[in-house]
């Protein structure tokens, strides 16, 4: 800027104990501070707006994943579901029963878990309505992609370290969400 604080307020310099000449502290009305301090705020601007994007909307009645509280040291991003849109960037999540008004920065799109994807699967499917009406025939049926079985895992030490993703035996990528293992064909 050229000047210091002191003397754009006060259009001189301060006196201290550091000699310094009388000219030196003659008033002297320091101009063109404004457009200054616009130029540096709008060369500022321009660099962060190179990368900054903004966040896509979420829906409402979307499952999403909350960043933790403050307070909790787990690591671990909670699932909620989105009841609405309060402001430009704020929404309410429910998550266990409790509602939290959080920034979309600290909400992640959570994605559907392999439970929620594969309802017509498993020992339940054989006795819904759409099995029962389905015709029975005796074509070989063509080969079919199954899904590995999650893989078990070994119970942890209470003592995990801090940020330790759950030991359920699914794999969580770095920001907690569940990653699919390859697709196996069987004959």
């Amino acid at each position: 800027m050229g000047s210091s604080p002191a003397q754009r307020l006060m259009s001189r310099r301060l006196k201290t104990s550091i000699p310094a000449t009388n000219k030196l502290l003659e008033p002297v009305v320091v101009v063109g501070v404004t457009e200054k301090l616009r130029h540096r705020k709008q060369l500022a601007k321009s660099f962060y707006d190179r990368s900054a994007r903004d966040l896509p909307e979420l829906e409402v009645g979307e499952t999403v994943r909350m960043k933790p509280l403050p307070g909790d040291n787990t690591g671990r991003w909670r699932v909620g579901t989105c009841l609405r849109r309060v402001a430009p960037r704020s929404y309410l999540v429910d998550v266990d029963g409790s509602l939290y008004r959080r920034n979309r920065v600290d909400l992640r799109v959570a994605e559907p878990t392999a439970r929620a994807t594969h309802k017509t699967d498993g020992p339940e499917a054989a006795h819904s309505p759409e099995a029962a009406s389905a015709p029975e025939t005796a074509v070989e049926a063509p080969p079919t992609v199954t899904e590995p079985s999650p893989v078990r895992s070994t119970p942890k030490a209470p003592s995990s370290p801090v940020g330790a993703p759950p030991s359920d035996g699914h794999t969580y990528t770095r920001v907690g969400r569940l990653s699919k293992p390859p697709l196996r064909f069987t004959m």
